[in-house]
Order: C-alpha cells, then sequence, then structure tokens
C-alpha cells in the first residue's frame, strides 16, 4: 500500500468493532492523535471527543467507530478485519466509516501548523445499532456545557460515482406503518365459507399506488413486509399484515398517508423513526465546493439519497452542516472496499476544507 500513515488505518480496520463495541477503534484514534480525548461513554457504547488547536472558531469532524457485521465469512475475498495490503482495500468498515475518520486524522495532522483555532472530532460506537446511547446521549450533555462549532462535517460516505461528486445537508425521515386486514378464517377447499382477506389486499395495493403517486416529490412510502396469519396451504388466513416505509420530509404526508390507510377499516400501528432535519450551510458548502475542485475539478451537487445518520442531531450543537465522504457503492456490503485513490482525493479534499477555512494566512 503506498498510503501515507498506512498503519494507523489498517489498526483502525483491523477492530473488529461491530456495533456497539468500540473494539479499541478510540485508542487508536488517540495514539495517532497524540491526545486524550474527553469521554462520553454510555453504557456499552463509547463516545470521545477530540480536540486539537487553540482560538473560538471551531470546526467539528463527527463520525462513529462502529460497523455493521460482517455476514458470511466465506463471501469475503480476505478476512473483513485482516486488512490485506491489497487495492483496493477490502474490508469492513472502510467506506463507512474509517476510511473517512483515516482521512480526516491523517489530514488534520498534516495541515495543523497552518491552522488557527480549534478542530474537533467527536466519535460513537454506536451509529449502526439504535443509537440510543451514541449521539443522541452526547449531544446534549455537549449542549449544556454551552459547546458551539461554527462548521461541523460528517464522515458519511455520500459521493456516488466519482469522490466529489455528492454531499449531502438534508435527510428525510422515517416513519414506519404495520396495517393488518382482516378476514374470517377457513378451509381453502370451501371459499364461501369464509372471508379471504386477499380482496382487501388488492384493494389496499391499488390505493397505495395512487398515494405513492400524489406524495410531495422527494417523499416515497415503500412496502417491505407481506404476513399472513396462517401459513398453512389448506387455510385461508384471518389476516394479511403489510409493512410500509415512509421517506417525508413535510409530517403532512403523515396524515396523508393515515387517512388513506384508515379508508380501508385496517387495524393500524405507527412507527416514529428518524426526523428529518434540513441544515443550510453557505460557508461550509462554499469551502468544500471550492476543495472538491481543487482536489477533483468536480462541482460537488446536493442530494437527498440514502438513509439517516448523526448529522440530524447536530444542530444544537453546530451552525452549519454538511455530510462528505467516500463512494457509498459498497457500504455495508460483502467485500466493502475502496481504493487508494479514492482515499487520497478524500484526504486531500478535508485538507484543502480545513485550510480553506481556518489557514493563518
Amino acid at each position: 500500500m503506498m498510503l501515507p500513515d498506512i498503519f494507523f488505518l489498517k489498526h483502525l480496520l483491523q477492530c473488529a468493532s461491530v456495533t456497539p463495541d468500540d473494539a479499541g477503534c478510540m485508542d487508536v484514534i488517540a495514539q495517532y492523535l497524540q491526545t486524550t480525548p474527553i469521554n462520553y461513554h454510555q453504557g456499552d457504547t463509547n463516545n470521545s471527543y477530540f480536540e486539537l488547536g487553540t482560538g473560538d472558531t471551531l470546526f467539528l469532524f463527527v463520525g462513529h467507530t462502529d460497523v455493521v457485521p460482517p455476514g458470511p465469512l466465506d463471501y469475503w475475498d480476505n478476512h473483513p478485519f485482516s486488512c490485506q495490503e491489497t487495492n483496493p482495500i477490502i474490508a469492513r468498515g472502510i467506506v463507512d466509516m474509517k476510511g473517512a475518520i483515516w482521512a480526516f486524522c491523517h489530514a488534520l495532522k498534516t495541515v495543523q501548523h497552518k491552522l488557527k483555532g480549534r478542530v474537533g472530532i467527536l466519535l460513537t460506537s454506536d451509529e449502526e445499532g439504535d443509537g440510543q446511547n451514541g449521539m443522541q446521549s452526547v449531544i446534549p450533555k455537549l449542549q449544556q456545557q454551552g459547546f458551539l462549532a461554527q462548521w461541523a462535517l460528517v464522515g458519511e460516505p455520500t459521493c456516488v460515482n466519482n469522490i466529489g461528486d455528492y454531499y449531502k445537508h438534508e435527510r428525510r425521515g422515517s416513519y414506519t406503518f404495520n396495517i393488518t386486514l382482516k378476514g374470517q378464517q377457513g378451509h381453502t377447499a370451501y371459499p364461501d365459507q369464509a372471508w379471504s382477506p386477499n380482496t382487501a389486499l388488492s384493494q389496499f395495493l391499488i390505493s397505495l399506488q395512487h398515494l405513492q403517486e400524489t406524495l410531495p416529490e422527494h417523499h416515497n412510502i415503500s412496502l417491505f413486509s407481506v404476513n399472513t396469519s396462517t401459513s398453512t396451504s389448506n387455510i385461508i388466513p384471518q389476516s394479511i399484515s403489510i409493512g410500509l416505509n415512509l421517506r417525508y420530509f413535510s409530517k403532512n404526508t403523515i396524515k396523508q398517508c393515515m387517512t388513506v390507510f384508515q379508508q380501508h377499516h385496517a387495524a393500524i400501528q405507527e412507527k416514529p423513526g428518524a426526523l428529518p432535519y434540513q441544515a443550510k450551510p453557505i460557508r461550509l458548502k462554499e469551502a468544500l465546493e471550492q476543495a472538491v475542485a481543487s482536489v477533483t475539478g468536480l462541482t460537488p451537487q446536493a442530494s437527498i439519497k440514502g438513509g439517516t445518520s448523526d448529522a440530524r442531531f447536530l444542530k444544537p450543537i453546530a451552525q452549519e452542516i454538511i455530510e462528505f465522504g467516500l463512494r457509498s457503492e459498497y457500504a455495508h456490503k460483502i467485500n466493502e472496499q475502496a481504493t487508494e485513490t479514492e482515499l487520497h482525493q478524500l484526504t486531500n479534499i478535508y485538507q484543502e476544507l480545513l485550510l480553506n477555512l481556518l489557514s493563518k494566512t
């Protein structure tokens, strides 16, 4: 491998930090940065804040050391936590998001002597799980302490085809519905003596398609499960349950969905998920666009694709927020990977971003 500080990257990737186990990542980072973090550990989760520099201005990098489980090991080209010297580098977490952590830490050490102000790094080991002990628990504590960053960068994988093509400053919320349509159980050989919920299901799916077509732009509702109360071949089920997930910006779409569902006399269970967030970065956006153009020649575009992230918790402690990291194509996949070129580009963009905002000259 031709990457600088390669041993730091290898040590990070060799930590089997399946959520919420940090597995020693924070120690590796502290040793590399040669600083002692302030810890906000909660339950089985490690939350740590590192800070370098002095002054009133604060640039904050936010990330997570935990990764999703690797899945069946036999399908990997190499062990997911071995970090073999290959290009691309194949390892669980290289994309989401240890590669970005490495890139930012390396960038910071490279240009630190040229910066004025403070640079903070806030990390958790509970982002891929339910997140209750992660940023959700840390942010209120920081807010009580009067913590406020002028700019916050979240290292989530936002790029699609090339490093620098997309960033994010807003995310849709998530809302789940479980719909139960009732019939009357009976024998499949005597359908006249029962009432199959199939008819109700057919009518419901027609309404669901019409609902999707009338939702506002960037809103969508997806069916993710269909289950019957029985699965025996000679029984007409008593009920059919449908799982639906809504991605939304406007809360009015939740009411719109409920109005449609209630017309079918269904039993409805609601499960609120992550709330939507929308940031309006100005100087941070300009600085990132300049950095990307300098390194890659591209003009990054804003995107709302993808799921939720910890960026939605940052508004109380950050004035401007942007997410920017590696390409998302291999995130969470078997043989998760990133090339040396992609890692070089990302760390160079992070360097330019820091200089654009905090340079002494």
